[in-house]
Order: C-alpha cells, then structure tokens, then sequence
C-alpha cells in the first residue's frame, strides 16, 4: 500500500481483547503492521481487556505488547476506578514509561463525576499525565467533566469522539487543558471545532487497528484506512500549518511523545 508521505500520530488506538467480540484479540504486532502498512509513525495504545478481563490483566497485555514495538507504539494505562487496586496497577504500568491514562466511563460502568473521578485527575496531576477519556453517552457527556477541569488546571483533557453534540468543542473553546480527539467524528464537526476552538485542540484519532489491515488480511467488520480518515480532514481546505497540529504536533506536545528520528 503507498505511503501517506506526512507526518502523523494516532492519539487513540488499542490492543487486547475488545469488547463484544469472545476471543478476538489485537496484538501489538496487529497495530505495528497498520500503522507501518500505511507509514504511521506512531500511536498512542491502551489495551481493551481492561474493561473486558480486568485492569491487572489488562495493563500488563499493554505493557508487554507496547514493549515489542517502542518505536511505533506508546503506552496508555487505562483507569477503571471501580477496582479498588486501580491506583497500585497504575503506578506499577507507569514504570515502564507510559505516556498518558485512557478513561471509558460507558464500558466500565459509572458516570463521570467529581466524586467518581477526583482519585483519578489527582493522580493524573500528580504524574503529569494528560488524560483521554471516551465522551459519548449521557454518563460520559463532556459537561460532566466541568468540575474537575476547572480544579485540575494543569491537566490536559482529550475528549475522544468530541462528544454526543457540541459540549465538547464548548468545553475545548472555554478551558485552556481540554483538546479534542476526532475519532468516529464527521468532517464537518472538525471543521467547526477548528474555527471554534483552533486547530491547537484537535488530535487524530480512530480506534485503531479494529477494522484497518493486520498481519492476516482486513480486519472485520469494514476495512478502514488512515489515508481515507486524514482525507475528509484534508478535504476541508485547512492551512498546512493547521493540518500538521491536527496530525503530529499537538499529540507531540500534550503526550511528550519522544519519537526515533524526529
């Protein structure tokens, strides 16, 4: 398959057992082969069988299927705060370098709260890590999040899939430490979070590799590709400098990503 030719970071990609799919399982092999296939030069992954076995498992399946790839693939350790050993796990990940917390209130059952999340976002601000948490639902709506960003300044808040409307473009216009993540998002909501809140708030994102090519062939259910997620970006007739945030700076600077070569 050609090469994109440009430079380009997915904030939002997994490995692990996902969710729904009984002994489906990504591979950090899985997501290296996608993101080489198309010349991805890094993504940011945390491992889906936290919500679907545990956090212990999980993170330790990130750890170990991050490690075979550090050139192309950076850790994400994923928080349940349900599990009352959530904060000993994260720290233990954390030693091997991961970059950043990933949240998805809906698959892990709870509604996003100050009371729910305070433990978390203190972490987070005690770690200096930037915190990417799924947006959609009505228990996951980023006007939920309103407290906790305004006590804990100084940590970043990506809102993944922008949210179920316009809260999160709100939320990323109003607050100087909330970004966006254009996952699953139409063009359209892009553009208008652009000339919203700048092109300074939005990252790449699209759950990869589910649905991109692995080792063995297109993934099911669709075959996606990075090259038609960054055209209906490309499409919209953004300034370069604007695309380049979207695709590779912004991600470089909230996650302190380190990459080989760059």
């Amino acid at each position: 398959m050609e090469k994109l030719g440009f430079n380009l970071i997915d904030c939002h990609a997994h490995v692990g057992r996902l969710p729904g799919i009984i002994g489906h399982v990504i591979t950090g092999d899985d997501l290296d082969y996608a993101l080489k296939n198309e010349g991805v030069l890094y993504a940011l992954a945390s491992s889906a069988s936290v919500t679907t076995v545990g956090q212990k498992y999980g993170n330790a399946e990130a750890v170990r299927e991050v490690s075979k790839h550090p050139d192309t693939i950076g850790g994400m350790v994923w928080i349940n705060p349900h599990d009352p050993c959530w904060e000993e796990d994260a720290e233990a990940t954390l030693k091997h370098g991961f970059l950043g917390i990933k949240l998805h209130p809906p698959l892990d059952h709870y509604k996003v709260s100050k009371e729910a999340l305070d433990g978390v976002f203190s972490f987070a601000a005690k770690h200096k890590l930037p915190i990417l948490t799924h947006a959609l639902g009505e228990g996951a709506n980023p006007f939920r999040y309103i407290e906790l960003v305004e006590q804990y300044p100084d940590v970043n808040v990506i809102f993944a899939h922008f949210g179920p409307g316009v809260e999160g473009i709100v939320m990323a216009k109003k607050y100087d430490n909330v970004y966006l993540d254009c996952t699953g998002v139409s063009a359209s909501a892009i553009w208008i979070a652009v000339d919203s809140a700048g092109s300074q708030k939005v990252l790449f994102g699209t759950d990869s590799p589910m649905g991109y090519k692995i080792r063995d062939g297109p993934d099911k259910p669709e075959y996606r590709t990075f090259k038609k997620a960054t055209d209906q970006i490309r499409a919209l007739g953004l300034r370069e400098d604007d695309l380049e945030n979207i695709f590779y700076k912004n991600a470089v600077n909230i996650f302190k990503i380190r990459l080989k070569n760059k």
